[in-house]
């Protein structure tokens, strides 16, 4: 299970060149694919993951680059870039950077960019820029820019921006600007412009 492999390999330490991931239990060097990931539940891939169209295992920890997109089943934890798309049905943490969006159905925490959207459907932890909108449903500490709205529920304490809206369904703490209207369903305190 150490050095290159070529082909649908489980368990390697090393380099691994394959068509499709399927199956796999753990990548820890460079793993290299050429298309889409099938069934990977526990595959944990720490390192460089590198898909022509789109790497995906429960875990990717490290750099990982798509052709077209990302997709963690569980964790994302690194840096990802990919041209349309970085989804996690978990957490994404780190640097993410999506063509058209970053989605993570649990938390965001670090750096996430989109042209379109950044959404996380828990809390969002650091900063989250897109050209539509930023969306966090468990509440923001950190920064929302999106270029029509930031629309964050339940607690957002930091800065929101949007350029038409921002939007909180609890309080807000911090300073929120907006090119048309500043909402919340909740206390503010600081600056609301």
């Amino acid at each position: 299970h150490v050095g290159i492999s070529i082909g649908n390999s489980r368990q390697l330490t090393g380099i691994r060149l394959n068509w499709r991931d399927d199956g796999v239990e753990y990548v820890n060097g460079i793993n290299f694919t050429l298309w889409a990931p099938g069934q990977n539940p526990k595959a944990s891939v720490n390192g460089l993951a590198v898909g022509v169209v789109a790497p995906g295992a429960a875990h990717l920890n490290g750099i990982v680059v798509g052709g077209l997109a990302i997709r963690a089943e569980q964790r994302l934890t690194g840096i990802g870039l990919a041209p349309f798309a970085v989804l996690s049905h978990g957490s994404v943490g780190g640097v993410n950077v999506g063509g058209l969006a970053v989605v993570a159905d649990s938390n965001i925490g670090g750096i996430a960019a989109g042209a379109l959207a950044v959404m996380s459907r828990n809390a969002m932890t650091g900063v989250g820029v897109a050209g539509v909108s930023v969306i966090a449903s468990g509440g923001l500490r950190g920064a929302a820019i999106g270029g029509l709205a930031a629309v964050l529920q339940r607690q957002a304490t930091g800065v929101a921006v949007g350029g038409l809206a921002v939007v909180t369904e609890g309080p807000l703490t911090g300073v929120a600007v907006s090119g048309l209207g500043v909402a919340t369903r909740g206390d503010m305190t600081g600056l609301g412009v």
